[in-house]
């Protein structure tokens, strides 16, 4: 996601440059934002309209809508106000899909969900931190890895469409751990790659919506397996 941003140059980049901490501050709350809004929407936000497959249908199909659209703006925007709506635009569909996969596993793990919750938030801050640190100590090598990292994650998301959708069968275990070192490592990449970008205010914003998107993939990821582990 956002692949533009991180070529841009000081002639390509919008707005006027800042300092090295005030762009990981703009980073950092801008996550922040993006996370607090998904637990508003964990919280508080009905999902009783998704009730029969017509609803399920136009729920997926705007989903898409504002997902694509949020990448779109955050690509395009020249000011930090539209690359700002932009990652709401993502924030939101995203949101409800961490709330869809909450509820799905109160509903397979009732007496146990709590703990695999808060565990999976524990190491989801826990692997992206470490993969932060990673990103910004070797920045080459994660660059280096990126089209093996691209195409992996392309044959994984073929794999599920036509196991899954077309001939209907269940996804191994190995697939979720293979989504996972992805979801890293785009994590190592992103970060390691937003330190050669000029330092502006738009390009942080945009910058935090590419890993916003690695961490709730990995977070998701990692709830998967382990409400998985808690059934067996």
């Amino acid at each position: 996601m956002t692949t533009n941003v991180f070529q841009r140059t000081l002639t390509t980049s919008p707005g006027c440059e800042i300092s090295e901490s005030r762009f990981h501050l703009t980073l950092g709350l801008t996550l922040f934002w993006g996370f607090f809004v998904n637990y508003l929407i964990v919280q508080f936000a009905p999902i009783s309209f998704l009730s029969t497959p017509g609803r399920v249908i136009l729920f997926f199909i705007a989903y898409f809508v504002l997902a694509f659209s949020g990448i779109r703006m955050v690509e395009k925007a020249t000011t930090p106000f539209p690359a700002f709506i932009g990652y709401n635009l993502l924030v939101l569909p995203l949101g409800f899909a961490v709330k869809i996969a909450i509820l799905s596993l109160e509903l397979s793990n009732p007496t146990v969900y709590q703990s695999i919750l808060q565990t999976t938030i524990l190491y989801t801050g826990g692997i992206t931190l470490c993969m932060m640190i990673l990103g910004s100590s070797f920045p080459k090598f994660f660059r280096g890895i990126l089209p093996i990292l691209t195409i992996s994650l392309l044959l994984v998301i073929a794999f599920e469409l036509i196991g899954g959708l077309i001939l209907r069968q269940t996804m191994p275990p190995v697939l979720d751990w293979i989504v996972l070192l992805i979801f890293c490592g785009y994590i190592g990449v992103d970060w390691g790659r937003s330190s050669a970008i000029p330092k502006t205010t738009c390009n942080a914003i945009s910058v935090a919506a590419g890993i916003y998107i690695d961490i709730v993939n990995l977070f998701l990821t990692i709830l998967r397996i382990l409400s998985r582990r808690g059934r067996d």
